[in-house]
């Protein structure tokens, strides 16, 4: 003995103690990925955010900004791109001309335009024909030259690309402040730039990049706001636009120690100003974009604007104070990105939509802190799986895991949701996952070791079944119960006693499954609790083990269906006797009652069963007896029926019950919601109240009186037997008065 209990004891321990050693090695490897391959994470973590994005995008506010959009119908109305720059020049001073802030171009025009008269007379010169016939396109005025006037006569901030190669400088037509350290060494660095054309750029009020690289898998969810060239910082052609519209000169560029308390010498980009707008960045100085739904408020078609020969009030209503940029989501023009909304869409709408964030001030960020937030949450996670895991149980771990798991699902979606901020899950949810599975299989393998012991231990002393919940779950051997509020049901076949007498033992067998099943159907659906079977009887309980906020009206529902579905029964016995479920007319009575019982594992060390007790059970079993007495299916005390008031109820009578001083009011349960609310019920229940007032009052003479008006009323409600008896009863009071000292009360002298 003693050395199985020492065996029993280094089990024990190797059993949890091994599990615990293999998780924590576990957590320790997942942390050590996190650190050594982010990347393969962070594909993943975007792709979580982009679903983020769909399932809620930013809501679309009016911001102020506009899309002048050459779409397909603009091609097809205005010939294929480019357009003659004289086109372009119109459609900038009719947009400026309608109060436009600022019109920045999403395109860059580097070469040329080929339909300029001078570049037609070199064509066709090329071709043969003499100076003298092409003066007159020499003396037409160019069509660069023409927009280059227009943008200097508007508003106008024009575009350019960033390339890895090396290349031109763009023009800087900005100052700049820094705030902290110069962060520039963070930023992400190009080697030179395509610009539009010198004529253009030198006019234009501001110049920006429009260049945007998206993420490894294509997606852009973040757009740079400023590059840097050999040194040199530049800003995107939202910036821009937002500088030129504000009328401000210079950016404030603010590093990660500009608040003097990081001495740190690789500073980071943290903000970027621009007029009196703060733009939060990452640290090389990009900006998560918010995406809203495509919205046809910001987009206008250029074909619409080509169209106009006067402003009117549709264009000052388009433009008016806004800043304007000009795109394409033509398919032919190349400017179509992915974005976690849509796999294609207007590059155009990437810089707009970065701009009303921007002026709204709502901005989707994801905090330098976030890593460590995530490993956190690994970490500490981590150490309460290994830790709890081996002593919860698989169902338990698991529930464990899950709502862990869970939890840092919605700690990420709420996060996104409520403060726009970008906290990864996937992290935190594969490592959890990963250190739950390993810890779990180990904590099983030891578990299943356990149980061989216990099997050899006990397998002569008790029954196979009760040695595997043993060995599942040792505590089930402890006794005891808990206190909770449950409704009580007790169910009897009336007569029964007579139908055995008719019936031979498999016959009342048989009769008594064809019962019993459809009854234990009715109440399982109904979240029911059965108790036992005693012979005919039925005892079942709600709200135990597994709570049921709604215990009182499923105890209802599940009592008015039984009562139903054995109406039906009934009715098929007569229409096909040999067939039938029962062979002979069955009734039943029903006591329901709700209050507090004590509910556990009930009886010996031996021998025990869960089960319930108490005053508000044994006044169930008097109330299911007092259905034969009153003549009613269904009885319910007073408790439960407060619980009930929108069900049909009749109030029957206040007793005393055999066993019990205390006086109950008893209900008869006639229906459910619809039946209460029907007119024949509500002329009963009008009856029934003022025969119990009569009663109540000794006005034998009204009682009997309202009694021979309800009685036929009655019937249509499977109650006339109650009406009968008390028909009888006050029969007697009327010749044997009670007195005046009557409190209302009648004794039971029967159970």
């Amino acid at each position: 003995m003693a050395s199985q209990q020492g065996f029993s004891l280094k089990l024990g321990q190797r059993k949890k103690l091994i599990p615990i050693i293999i998780g924590m090695l576990v957590l320790a490897g997942m942390l050590f990925l996190r650190l050594t391959a982010p990347d393969a994470f962070n594909r993943v973590g975007g792709l979580v955010f982009d679903a983020y994005q769909r399932a809620a995008p930013r809501a679309y506010e009016d911001a102020g900004v506009r899309v002048i959009d050459i779409d397909e119908e603009s091609l097809k109305k205005y010939g294929q791109w480019p357009w003659p720059r004289t086109d372009i020049a119109q459609m900038l001073y009719a947009v400026s001309d309608s109060g436009a802030a600022v019109i920045a171009f999403d395109m860059v025009f580097s070469e040329p335009d080929r339909t300029s008269p001078d570049a037609v007379a070199a064509l066709y010169k090329r071709y043969g024909m003499d100076d003298q016939s092409l003066a007159p396109f020499f003396q037409l005025p160019n069509h660069d030259e023409y927009f280059a006037q227009a943008i200097a006569e508007t508003n106008t901030v024009t575009g350019y690309f960033m390339t890895n190669e090396d290349g031109k400088h763009p023009p800087v037509k900005w100052g700049r402040v820094i705030a902290g350290d110069l962060p520039e060494l963070s930023l992400i660095e190009k080697g030179g730039a395509i610009l539009p054309l010198d004529i253009l750029n030198e006019q234009a009020k501001g110049t920006g990049f429009v260049s945007i690289d998206p993420d490894g898998d294509g997606i852009i969810r973040k757009a740079p706001l400023l590059n840097i060239i050999d040194g040199q910082e530049y800003p995107a052609l939202t910036l821009e636009a937002l500088r030129v519209a504000q009328g401000a000169r210079s950016y404030t560029l603010k590093s990660s120690n500009a608040s003097g308390e990081n001495n740190e010498t690789n500073t980071e980009l943290v903000a970027v100003g621009v007029g009196a707008l703060e733009i939060p960045t990452t640290g090389d100085g990009q900006m998560y974009v918010h995406f809203t739904e495509d919205v046809p408020e910001r987009v206008v078609p250029a074909w619409k604007i080509m169209d106009k020969t006067e402003i009117d009030q549709e264009m000052l209503d388009w433009f008016e104070g806004r800043i304007v940029y000009v795109g394409t989501s033509a398919t032919g023009l190349l400017d179509l990105v992915a974005t976690p909304m849509t796999a294609e869409a207007a590059g155009v709408l990437v810089h707009a939509q970065m701009t009303e964030q921007m002026l709204l001030g709502k901005f989707l960020s994801r905090p330098d802190w976030a890593v460590g937030v995530e490993s956190m949450i690994i970490l500490i996670g981590g150490l309460v799986l290994v830790f709890a895991l081996p002593f919860l149980g698989a169902l338990r771990g698991g529930v464990l895991t899950i709502f862990m798991v869970g939890g840092v699902l919605l700690f990420s979606w709420v996060q996104y949701f409520t403060n726009q901020i970008l906290i990864d899950p996937i992290f935190p949810v594969l490592g959890l996952l990963v250190v739950a599975i390993v810890t779990s299989t180990s904590s099983f393998l030891m578990t299943e070791a356990e149980k061989a012991y216990i099997k050899d231990a006990f397998d002569l002393y008790l029954s196979p079944e009760m040695v595997d919940k043993i060995a599942d779950d040792p505590s089930l051997l402890s006794l005891g119960g808990e206190e909770r509020d449950l409704t009580i049901l007790f169910c009897d076949i009336r007569g029964f006693s007579k139908i055995s007498e008719d019936l031979g033992p498999q016959q009342i067998t048989t009769f008594l499954n064809n019962f019993l099943t459809p009854m234990t159907d009715i109440l399982m659906e109904g979240k029911a609790t059965i108790d036992k079977y005693i012979g005919d009887a039925i005892v079942s309980f709600w709200n135990a083990p597994l709570d049921d906020f709604d215990h009182h009206e499923n105890a209802a529902r599940a009592s008015l269906k039984m009562m139903s579905v054995l109406r039906e029964m009934n009715a098929e016995r007569e229409r096909d006797p040999e067939n039938a479920a029962l062979p002979v007319e069955t009734k039943i009575g029903i006591g329901l009652n709700s209050g507090p019982c004590s509910v556990g594992n009930m009886g010996s060390k031996q021998r025990f069963a869960y089960s319930v007790l108490g005053d508000t059970v044994n006044l169930a079993s008097r109330l299911e007896g007092l259905t034969k007495q009153y003549g009613v299916g269904i009885i319910i005390g007073s408790a439960l029926a407060e619980q009930l008031p929108k069900f049909a109820i009749l109030e029957l009578d206040c007793l005393r019950v055999v066993g019990r001083d205390r006086p109950e009011v008893i209900f008869a349960l006639i229906g459910d919601e619809d039946l209460a609310d029907s007119a024949t019920f509500r002329h009963l229940h009008s009856l029934h109240q003022a025969f119990r007032k009569a009663y109540g009052a000794q006005d034998w003479e009204g009682a009997e009186e309202i009694l021979d008006k309800i009685v036929m009323l009655g019937t249509e409600f499977h109650i006339e037997n109650y009406y009968h008896m008390m028909k009888a009863r006050v029969a007697d009071y009327k010749t044997a008065p009670p007195g005046d000292d009557w409190d209302g009360v009648h004794q039971a002298y029967r159970k």
